[in-house]
């Protein structure tokens, strides 16, 4: 359920126009798009269509390949001839025969076959979305490295014609400050350079953090094989040769830029998975209230804490811990006060135990302790250590102070014993300390 939440993380408020004489064209998913942020519009045919096209709004599209008044390809090709909607992209839903037929159109956004899935439709929209905000963008940050102004020269003539932001470095030896300041998509090098080849700066480059996914495209005048093959060992993604066609250029630039911002557009979604399923982890094993452990996470590490114990020969001791009288906590300042109580509690032991063992909360007013590699009478002393903070302490209430006591019991694992043993022999003590008065600690 994560992925479909990721997917479409910075899409909210796009809008999809689904055009189809099909009333249920792709009606199951609507609701899936919407949930996500995504406007949907609907039109039942081509003029329809560009009509709505037209307003302005619309971020893609979705149409079958057989409407009303037209086909797709020719649907598409009336976007195509408007300023406002040539630049939408269009995914079409048809046959493999139409298909077929669609070929001699050129189709942003590509094809699927009517019998595609749920699944691959969602996943076709997320990618048509993704490249359309990597173009909103603008066309990307370029950086030449060239030893001749006028190479550089035709360089920015070339790229500030077509929306690139450009930097030039006509000193080699300056490119490596001038990346890390820059942060180009992509740099054009040149090969045969003073005090520094093309390929020792390219390798360079690529072994600075953050700059690693950096594109790179060798334009030089040596047309030898074995310079290819150099450069392209060295890192380059790309290699052309003086003089160039600025159309050819161009595409290979937009190519490799539209990968890289596809690639760090992947990164960070991932990134950003990550930190939510670490953060979605931390919740499953984490008590709301105290931030302690929780019962499910207790069982977990007292299994784990026990096997290691079992196979190294290594002491484990159990503290079992109740807040005493905490029903009469909660009848006289009132279940606020107890929750209070109850986080104040955890703070302490946080506190008492730091790195010596850790803490849970075991259910209700009840906590439990986990201390590796600790004797009973080890264990009795931190225990009666946590006994006597909490006596001195006082735990606030609102307007008013508090203050309560703890009973404890403590337990320690022997060779045969199991998990559920041990847990038993601390609960034990632990009602031993209650009936003998509370406010003490008892050792099984």
């Amino acid at each position: 359920m994560i992925l479909p939440e990721l997917s479409f993380m910075g899409m909210a408020g796009k809008t999809l126009l689904l055009v189809s004489k099909n009333p249920a064209f792709l009606g199951n998913i609507e609701n899936h798009f919407a949930r996500h942020g995504i406007g949907v519009a609907r039109a039942s045919g081509a003029k329809d269509g560009f009509v709505k096209a037209s307003a302005g709004n619309v971020d893609a599209i979705i149409c079958s390949y057989s409407l009303p008044e037209m086909t797709a390809p020719m649907f598409l090709d009336l976007l195509g001839a408007q300023r406002k909607t040539r630049d939408i992209p269009a995914l079409v839903i048809g046959s493999m025969a139409e298909e077929l037929i669609a070929k001699k159109t050129v189709i942003r956004g590509g094809w699927l076959d009517e019998g595609a899935s749920q699944k691959e439709i969602i996943a076709r929209v997320e990618s048509i979305f993704l490249e359309k905000s990597m173009l909103d963008s603008g066309p990307g940050k370029v950086m030449a490295v060239d030893d001749s102004p006028i190479a550089l020269k035709k360089f920015e003539q070339i790229l500030k014609q077509h929306g690139y932001e450009y930097m030039a470095v006509l000193d080699p030896n300056l490119a490596l400050d001038t990346v890390a300041s820059f942060k180009p998509d992509l740099i054009l090098m040149d090969q045969n350079m003073p005090n520094i080849s093309g390929f020792d700066l390219t390798r360079r480059i690529h072994t600075q953090r953050g700059m690693e996914g950096i594109k790179i495209v060798m334009v030089t005048s040596d047309q030898k094989n074995e310079t290819v093959v150099k450069a392209l060992e060295c890192g380059v993604v790309d290699f052309l040769t003086k003089p160039f066609d600025d159309e050819i250029l161009l595409a290979r630039m937009r190519a490799h830029i539209s990968n890289k911002k596809l690639f760090d557009n992947l990164a960070k979604a991932y990134s950003q998975m990550e930190k939510l399923n670490r953060k979605l982890e931390t919740i499953s094993i984490t008590d709301g209230l105290t931030g302690l452990y929780n019962h499910r996470k207790f069982v977990e590490e007292l299994v784990f804490e026990q096997g290691k114990a079992q196979a190294s020969g290594e002491p484990l001791s159990l503290v079992l811990v109740d807040i005493d009288h905490f029903k009469k906590i909660n009848d006289t300042y009132g279940h606020l006060a107890g929750d209070e109580a109850l986080r104040g509690l955890s703070k302490l032991m946080k506190k008492v135990l730091a790195e010596r063992g850790c803490a849970a909360r075991y259910g209700g007013e009840e906590f439990a302790v986990i201390l590796p590699s600790m004797e009973i009478g080890q264990a009795a002393d931190v225990a009666e250590e946590l006994r006597t903070a909490v006596e001195k302490a006082e735990f606030e209430t609102g307007n008013a102070k508090m203050k309560t006591s703890i009973s404890l019991g403590v337990g320690a694992l022997t060779e045969e014993m199991t998990t559920d043993q041990l847990i038993a022999a601390a609960d034990k003590a632990l009602y031993q300390s209650k009936i003998n008065g509370r406010n003490r600690v008892t050792c099984a």
